[in-house]
């Protein structure tokens, strides 16, 4: 009997990181929370919700994020969950780099905000949510950089949104980086 729970607990201990990744294949579904650009790429369907949202969010429907954008000076802010602006880049869509961080796993809740952002591709679209207004992104570039590398937040000459977070899965060795320029 013991022998018999010893093998659950270490047989749960040893998926529980990747549970997500096996309930997103059984349960994923696209949905677009607000009319508009967005809803459009994906054939319009969207809900009864028509203005954009009050608060500034991040919307990326294939990996279904819909998630309000925390300002602070301490990404910190994150620690449960949500996504974070980088108080250095930029605070206007229309302008130069908005950098988005969140946590891919979390120790508390595994399911972190980034947790699937290695299921974008290029060409996935998002979008930012800003003072009332919707910036449409697609997914232009998808690379790994090491932990130490900065450059992904430098102040760019175009509308640019970049996302990023760890990987590998639980482990904060390297980012994942994704890039998206403005749809016009």
């Amino acid at each position: 009997m013991l022998g018999m729970l010893v093998i659950v607990l270490g047989l749960y201990i040893s998926i529980s990181p990747f549970l997500p990744n096996i309930l997103y294949f059984f349960h994923h579904k696209t949905v677009v929370p607000y009319s508009g650009k967005l809803a459009s790429y994906y054939g319009g369907s969207s809900n009864k919700n028509t203005a954009p949202p009050a608060e500034n969010r991040l919307v990326i429907p294939d990996i279904n994020i819909n998630e309000k954008i925390l300002e602070s000076d301490s990404i910190r802010v994150i620690d449960h969950n949500g996504v974070w602006r980088r108080p250095a880049t930029s605070n206007d869509p229309k302008k130069g780099n908005m950098v988005i961080i969140g946590h891919r796993y979390l120790y508390t809740n595994p399911y972190g905000t980034f947790y699937h952002l290695d299921k974008l591709k290029v060409g996935s679209k998002m979008a930012i949510y800003w003072d009332k207004a919707e910036h449409v992104y697609q997914v232009s570039q998808i690379k790994v950089t090491d932990s130490h590398q900065t450059e992904v937040e430098a102040p760019t000459k175009t509308p640019q949104l970049t996302l990023y977070t760890c990987t590998p899965l639980i482990s904060g060795k390297d980012r994942l980086v994704i890039i998206a320029t403005e749809i016009k």
